[in-house]
């Protein structure tokens, strides 16, 4: 990198962009992170600014997005949170059924203790990577 980013207070030490469209960062606290190229700039800034901001900062591209599609429909405050507890729900059902895949059951409350044990012992880091 030829100018110094920082995201909140933390300079951006290493940034990758082979992959299209995304951005991989570690930050001089060791932290790292994926996000699209759209939200790295505008979260990654010249100077470092409030921690606090830095969610606001990364979303700030994608709600400007939502609202756009928002307006675009017509859609009036009546219908907003009709249509927000919409979103919601479909991204929790989304979640469920994956989980519920990633378990092998048809529904999320079907998961066993045993098969959650099975998932993370088959995720448990090596030894060495502790």
């Amino acid at each position: 990198m030829d100018k110094k980013l920082y995201i909140g207070q933390n300079e951006v030490v290493a940034s990758n962009t082979d992959t299209p469209g995304l951005v991989s960062y570690t930050l001089d606290n060791n932290e790292y992170g994926e996000v699209t190229t759209e939200q790295f700039e505008s979260m990654a800034l010249p100077e470092g600014y409030d921690p606090g901001t830095v969610r606001i900062k990364q979303w700030k591209p994608t709600v400007k997005k939502i609202l756009e599609i928002l307006r675009d429909s017509r859609m009036s405050l009546l219908d907003k949170d009709f249509v927000l507890t919409r979103v919601d729900e479909s991204i929790s059902q989304n979640y469920e059924a994956a989980t519920a895949k990633l378990f092998g059951t048809k529904h999320v409350l079907q998961i066993t203790l045993p098969q959650i044990d099975e998932v993370l012992k088959k995720f448990e880091p090596e030894p060495d990577e502790e």
